[in-house]
């Protein structure tokens, strides 16, 4: 008997394990609220396949089509990026946001979202996404900045320098 539930319960665990992976992830980063010359954005993508964009784009401009780079990681990142998301608690939906009349006056926005990988093909329903609250509660704030630190840090240096060179001459034009 006691066999019996061992098993069960490996498998149970099993099956909460299969349904943390993650198909696709996004990053997202606003300047906030600034006057439109110095207003940017940027996102970094990263699918279960190990490839990735990062996108930005720059002012307020409906038309314009943002930049977008396209690169790879290494399974070694994409381990290290499925660790620091489970120490976050967000698959756990225990990320909690301030009450909005704590939200602070400006600054940049950042938020991560996570489509986890639907286990069940046979399901007829959307996989899970998590979504982290642009102003969560202190306690998680430094394991959310810890983990938006580390993908940005997956986007090739040459593309963050490039952005950067780009976001300066975009300034310093208008």
């Amino acid at each position: 008997m006691l066999l019996i539930f061992l098993i069960s319960l490996s498998c149970s665990k099993a099956q909460d394990n299969q349904q943390k992976i993650w198909s696709g992830i996004v990053y997202s980063f606003s300047s906030g609220p600034l006057p439109p010359k110095y207003q940017y954005k940027y996102s970094v993508v990263l699918n279960e396949d190990n490839s990735c964009a990062f996108s930005y784009l720059f002012g307020i401009n409906d038309t314009a089509k943002p930049e977008t780079k396209s690169f790879t990681i290494v399974d070694v990142n994409k381990d290290s990026l499925t660790s620091l998301i489970n120490e976050t608690g967000l698959l756990e939906g225990k990320i909690i946001s301030l009450p909005e009349h704590k939200h602070p006056i400006g600054g940049s926005l950042k938020s991560v979202t996570v489509v986890m990988k639907q286990t069940n093909p046979n399901l007829d329903q959307p996989p899970p996404v998590y979504v982290a609250p642009y102003f969560p509660v202190e306690e998680y704030k430094i394991k959310l900045e810890k983990l938006y630190d580390y993908i940005y840090s997956l986007v090739p240096q040459e593309y963050r320098d490039e952005m950067n060179s780009k976001r300066d001459e975009f300034i310093n034009k208008n």
